[in-house]
């Protein structure tokens, strides 16, 4: 039987976290950190459990002192620490950009104290763009080491989605993701017109279907699991209908392929990642396909930004134009 691309993504995340947890066990710069207990976290498509082959590892670190109830942390050399974990995980193969979504920058290494008064100060309102991807982020989050530790902050994430600021302020980010408009004559057709040579289907399609998988489990009351998953509990939840959750599914398999597929080839040739991919390259099939799903999930955006129950247009209007936009699906 074939093997799935989302299949082969679980095999390389439950790869990584073997790896991951295996390269701190020997990492010879403990003693840095030795005062400290550490949970790391992995998110993103890891913590998902659905990377590409190519998708970098992104981290965040909750601690607090194993000896002295207030002992000072020292920002820097927990930096210091992180920042040589990650290197020592970039030397057994793992993509990791340490200034950005990493334990090595601060805005992902706090105490466990910290990250409750975090938590505390953007749960009843997130604005800044800051506070979204860091929810996102924890949303999407597994403990590697020191669960107990970790889970503290997931479960401060999981209350904080009691407030419906929260899950709107969420769903409004997820609805600023938007599919293109389809092709014509071999070019991308974006929302405004703009044409494109290439296809960013990792932005363009894929971001799309797990931002709003997230956020409507997250008014489901259930954001564990994969994308698909999350699409299953929000239908299961009255959110999303059996028709619209499969064709949200059927999109995000077919996307995550294509890819898998892109990426597992570039490897193979040994030639530079490319950033989009040439639609024009593709069978007839799945370009209809492609252009089947990005209706879907336009169809899907319009009418959950005009859902009486979330309530996106009582108050505040949905970021990016989604709220009430008629833009058409181009042929």
């Amino acid at each position: 039987a074939e093997v799935t691309s989302t299949h082969l993504a679980a095999v390389r995340a439950a790869m990584i976290d073997a790896v991951f947890r295996r390269a701190l066990e020997i990492d010879v710069r403990q003693a840095e950190l030795e005062t400290f207990e550490c949970s790391w976290l992995l998110f993103g498509s890891i913590g998902r459990r659905e990377p590409l082959p190519n998708s970098d590892v992104n981290t965040a670190l909750v601690w607090q002192p194993r000896r002295i109830p207030n002992e000072p942390a020292e920002p820097e050399r927990l930096a210091r620490a992180a920042t040589g974990r990650l290197q020592a995980l970039a030397g057994c193969g793992l993509n990791f950009r340490p200034n950005e979504a990493n334990a090595s920058n601060p805005l992902y290494a706090r105490s466990v104290d910290q990250w409750r008064q975090e938590i505390a100060r953007w749960a009843s309102a997130p604005q800044e763009r800051t506070d979204i991807v860091l929810a996102s982020a924890l949303l999407d989050a597994r403990p590697i080491t020191e669960h107990g530790l970790g889970q503290v902050v997931l479960d401060l994430v999981a209350a904080a989605s009691a407030h419906r600021d929260f899950r709107q302020s969420l769903t409004r980010s997820a609805l600023e993701e938007t599919p293109p408009a389809g092709f014509v004559r071999g070019f991308v057709i974006e929302r405004l017109g703009e044409r494109r040579a290439l296809l960013d289907l990792k932005q363009a399609g894929l971001r799309p279907v797990v931002s709003l998988a997230r956020a409507l489990a997250l008014w489901a009351g259930d954001v564990s699991g994969t994308t698909p998953e999350r699409l299953e509990t929000a239908a299961a939840g009255g959110l999303l209908s059996q028709e619209e959750c499969e064709s949200m599914k059927g999109a995000f398999s077919l996307y995550h392929e294509i890819l898998f597929e892109q990426e597992i080839e570039d490897i193979r040739n040994g030639t530079q990642q490319e950033v989009g991919i040439d639609p024009g390259q593709l069978d007839p099939v799945r370009r209809r396909h492609l252009r089947e799903g990005f209706r879907a999930i336009e169809r899907i955006q319009n009418r959950v930004a005009n859902d009486r129950e979330i309530g996106l247009t009582s108050g505040h209007p949905v970021p990016g134009g989604v709220e009430g936009r008629g833009g058409l699906i181009l042929p």
